[in-house]
């Protein structure tokens, strides 16, 4: 059976286009069999934390084994930094820690038919605290990302785009998370996002809140402040980039959102079985620690997409989707039709400290088997 006609995927990564494959017909009268997707599902495997390309090699085998004809990467699986440049301290280092994504997706797509992967926001950490560079963009690291992906004919990158397996489509893009205006100042101010990194932008450089500011950088005086401000604006005005603002990820979250609901409509209205791969969670419901219940960062992580779920049950029009698979909040849970299965950050320490006896076989071997009926 042919699942994936490479030479029709547009990597919807950049432009956000769509991915979609051709599917031999049945050839004799009897009725075609219900699609079955074999998904294996991972996120958050932060192979950053690595200290080079060698080592992480030796582990890529215990991270992740394949248990399904197919694989889905949601995003945090590391970070695609700019090459440091030449005269920099710990240059050799860094790029050969750079080294260590482009080997795990040529390994990955050696064990595995399709590989889908998404970028969460992690990928976009150019490792430097405020210092905007057109390098280390979101622009920058998008490209980079589908380069490397369209080095395989079997992995696809998916940024509001989409590829069918098994008759099943599959949705997949960041999500990046709503913040409403109330918690912006909060959401800005502590989370890294909007401190490492940046977008290319020829306006002036948009700083953080001055007292959030002031804190990060545990500066005491205004005038230490304003002469930070005042550097940083320089620079991005001779760079060309700006950090991220709250204002950029709900405008992406905005692009995503009408995507899905574009996307998923269409499949109900076909009866087409959909499966909804993001990074960021659809669902304030059970998706993070019940700590983080009344938190204002809470919205840094989950956006209340109910409706895509379950569909309009006063009209009766339920949604297509079989499956919501997500990451980024470091919190498992299988609700349904929700599901994220990994979290390996507190994997990874243990890894690097030579200490396997974990949970490697029931965090690890995530499988989810789609059986669905048209």
């Amino acid at each position: 059976k042919k699942l994936v006609d490479k030479t029709q995927v547009s990597h919807a990564g950049v432009e956000g286009s769509s991915a979609q494959s051709t599917e031999e017909q049945p050839t004799d009268s009897k009725k075609a069999t219900p699609p079955c997707l074999s998904l294996q599902l991972v996120s958050d495997l932060h192979l950053e934390m690595y200290p080079d390309v060698k080592t992480a090699c030796t582990y890529f085998d215990k991270i992740v084994r394949p248990k399904a004809k197919h694989l889905a990467l949601l995003g945090d699986i590391g970070c695609w930094k700019p090459e440091p440049k030449k005269d920099a301290r710990d240059a050799n280092i860094h790029k050969d820690r750079n080294q260590i994504l482009p080997a795990f997706l040529g390994y990955c797509a050696k064990r595995w038919e399709t590989v889908i992967y998404l970028a969460g926001n992690h990928e976009f950490y150019s490792g430097r605290f405020h210092d905007p560079t057109p390098e280390a963009s979101r622009e920058a690291v998008m490209r980079r990302i589908q380069a490397e992906c369209s080095k395989y004919p079997n992995v696809y990158f998916l940024e509001n785009g989409y590829v069918d397996l098994d008759g099943v489509r599959v949705f997949g893009a960041t999500l990046w998370s709503h913040v409403p205006q109330e918690s912006l100042r909060d959401v800005e101010t502590a989370l890294n996002d909007y401190h490492m990194c940046c977008v290319t932008d020829d306006s002036a450089w948009v700083p953080p809140p001055e007292d959030g500011l002031r804190k990060i950088l545990g500066l005491g005086g205004g005038s230490d402040a304003e002469k930070k401000k005042s550097t940083a604006t320089n620079k991005s005005r001779k760079t060309g980039a700006r950090m991220f603002t709250v204002k950029d990820t709900n405008l992406w979250h905005k692009e995503s959102r009408e995507f899905l609901e574009k996307g998923i409509q269409q499949c109900t209205e076909t009866k087409q079985p959909c499966v909804v791969l993001t990074h960021h969670a659809p669902s304030f419901v059970g998706t993070s620690d019940p700590k983080f219940h009344d938190s204002p960062h809470r919205f840094a992580f989950s956006t209340n997409l109910h409706h895509l779920l379950h569909g309009e049950k006063k009209s009766g029009k339920y949604s297509s989707v079989r499956l919501w698979a997500f990451g980024h909040t470091h919190w498992c849970t299988d609700q349904v039709p929700m599901i994220q299965f990994l979290n390996l950050c507190s994997v990874m320490a243990a890894l690097l400290d030579g200490g396997l006896r974990l949970r490697l076989r029931e965090i690890m071997d995530a499988v989810y088997v789609c059986r669905l009926s048209r």
